[in-house]
């Protein structure tokens, strides 16, 4: 819309939304998501994590500049959503806190980048120690990667980027590996005694 010399252009109305249609807006954004990533161009590194969606993995390829969390899930939907809408203003997505998520999403970078299949493999692989380090604690992601090699070095088949269950169960799930929690706050970084001091 054209506005006459000499005056200001409004800024677009500021859209609040209730619980209820933030709700229905995060379905949008999933649905849309879910459309971009089960296309024939979306790029799955690994059955455990979702796809790449075609865009992002054709940026990549084509050696153009994206940002490491553009990676992420919940950014990607964002920006679907973004695009769907018709609207041209930044948005703000969320960003990568930690070296060790970095470590995570650039390796599926790496994974789209290579067209080595066992370096996809690889990347896919690194992506599920990280994934159950920081989703289960202790020290089982640890006894899984050690047990998960020493089969492959024996000979057996197993594939690189899937995840063995009967491994998992044996390692990640079993008690001894479990992280311990707090029963009071449920936080993971100390036991029960100092939240019972602090509160």
């Amino acid at each position: 819309m054209a506005t006459e010399p000499g005056t200001k252009s409004k800024a677009p109305p500021r859209m609040h939304h209730s619980p209820r249609s933030r709700k229905r807006l995060l379905l949008d954004c999933v649905c849309l998501l879910y459309a971009e990533l089960s296309s024939p161009e979306a790029m799955i590194i690994s059955h455990s994590f979702p796809p790449i969606s075609g865009k992002i993995a054709e940026k990549i390829k084509g050696g153009k500049f994206i940002e490491m969390k553009e990676l992420m899930p919940d950014n990607a939907a964002l920006k679907l959503q973004w695009a769907d809408l018709g609207s041209n203003t930044s948005m703000k997505l969320r960003e990568i806190e930690d070296p060790l998520s970095w470590a995570f999403y650039f390796l599926g970078f790496l994974a789209v980048m290579t067209p080595d299949r066992t370096a996809k493999e690889l990347a896919a692989y690194g992506q599920s120690i990280i994934h159950l380090a920081q989703r289960h604690g202790g020290r089982g992601w640890q006894s899984y990667d050690r047990l998960f090699r020493q089969q492959r070095a024996a000979g057996s088949q197993l594939p690189w980027n899937e995840l063995s269950f009967s491994l998992l169960g044996s390692t990640v799930f079993s008690g001894g590996n479990a992280k311990v929690s707090c029963q009071l706050c449920n936080g993971v970084d100390h036991v029960q005694r100092k939240s019972e001091v602090e509160i």
